[in-house]
């Protein structure tokens, strides 16, 4: 997840540095942007079947709740990436900053779910195993 993350945000700081050299009409610089961007839309278009994989494991494992916060982070990932690109030209740079703070927040708190679930399942264990001792 930490990789679809950073090609997220390297995506959105791609949009940003694109629109700073077509506002300046700085041409040489909106062409070394503009591979830059494709490349980074790219990386951040395929993360998505990375997130489903992850879904999908946690599904099996029969973390329902996990999953669904993954689920609620991949569609705010999705909203962003209709949101933010360079044809957007209403979006500004703090708007983008905005996103990704709230992307951000979504991460740090399905991570913490995360370290929930697992301190939950290994008390489980522990009780189980104290029971059989018995």
């Amino acid at each position: 997840m930490d990789d679809f993350i950073q090609n997220v945000m390297d995506y959105c700081t791609n949009v940003k540095n694109w629109k700073i050299h077509y506002n300046n009409n700085n041409v040489d610089k909106q062409e070394e942007t503009e591979e830059k961007l494709k490349e980074s839309e790219s990386k951040f278009y395929q993360g998505f079947l990375h997130l489903l994989s992850a879904e999908s494991k946690l599904l099996v494992l029969g973390a329902d709740e996990l999953q669904a916060e993954l689920r609620a982070l991949g569609e705010y990932a999705q909203e962003m990436y209709r949101a933010v690109h360079k044809g957007n030209s209403k979006i500004t740079s703090e708007e983008i900053d905005e996103k990704l703070n709230t992307l951000k927040e979504k991460r740090k708190g399905l991570y913490k779910s995360i370290g929930n679930h697992e301190a939950a399942e290994h008390n489980k264990l522990l009780q189980r195993t104290h029971e059989v001792s018995r």
